[in-house]
């Protein structure tokens, strides 16, 4: 038909991988998220990860529900954000 490989790709290929590709990117969050919480009481001294077990350990409820609060709060603002750029990306379906 006449086009370009970089026609192709913008007018073809791109938009038929953006459903897929965010998707993706939606699912490798919500993996690097318990991978933070489940890895870091192993592997560090701080961050989100290794306060859950300190503070249950050291019978401090009130910060372990704060933090909880936070990083729900952190995968509820990434994952609006992710489904924000996919009505923008994939505007051409509806």
């Amino acid at each position: 038909m006449g086009a370009i490989s970089a026609q192709i790709y913008r007018h073809i290929v791109f938009p038929h991988l953006v459903p897929s590709l965010f998707t993706v990117m939606r699912l490798d969050m919500t993996t690097t998220l318990l991978g933070i919480i489940l890895a870091e009481p192993y592997a560090t001294r701080k961050g989100f990860g290794y306060y859950p077990p300190f503070y249950a350990e050291s019978f401090e409820p009130q910060n372990l529900f704060a933090l909880v609060a936070m990083i729900a709060a952190a995968a509820i603002i990434l994952n609006e954000f992710l489904r924000r750029a996919e009505t923008y990306f994939g505007r051409w379906r509806n």
